[in-house]
Formats: C-alpha cells, structure tokens, sequence
C-alpha cells in the first residue's frame, strides 16, 4: 500500500507536534513519504518483532544511522506510524461517513 503524497504532505504538517524529532519534520516530503512508506510496508508485512530496521533504510535509500537520527528507536518509529495512520483513517474514511450521515 502506498500513502498519496499530497495526504502524506497533510499529515506530516500535522505531526509536527507529534514525538518526532525536528530532524524528521524538516526533512523535504519526498524523503519523508519515501521513510515512512518503507517503514509501513515493513511493519505491515513483517509485524513489529520481526521488522527490520535494515530492510526499511534500505528500501528507503538512507542510512540507518539517519533513521535513528530522525527517530530515536523502532519503537518511536512504529508509534508514530499508528498514530500517522489512524489520523489518516480518521481524516480520509471517518469525517466522509459524517459528512454522508
């Protein structure tokens, strides 16, 4: 599954103030789509335990020192991937099933 770049580039503005280094949010949203995309296929296929860090930097095009420079742990990573994502179902799917009631 791959996140539409102009609901990515919503979303990112919107985690500004999320537990997401500085480093991340300055980061031009090509990179940012291309981080998370690759950390959300990951995670999706592989579940928490058994996802790589090496696999997603990989996919991504970055090192893995720069994951961790934007995002303190896998752990962090995955949090704000659950938060990225349920702010998206709620933005994308929810607020439309309002607005149709």
């Amino acid at each position: 599954m791959k996140i539409p770049t102009k609901v990515v580039e919503k979303q990112i503005e919107k985690k500004e103030e999320a537990a997401v280094t500085d480093k991340f949010t300055r980061l031009d949203h090509d990179k940012q789509e291309k981080i998370l995309n690759a950390a959300l296929q990951e995670f999706a296929e592989q579940g928490y335990e058994q996802a790589s860090t090496n696999r997603i930097v990989e996919k991504a095009g970055i090192g893995k020192g720069m994951l961790f420079y934007y995002f303190n742990s896998k752990e962090e990573l995955f949090y704000y991937l659950l938060e990225f994502g349920t702010d998206f179902i709620e933005k994308e799917y929810l607020n439309q099933i309002e607005e149709q009631e």
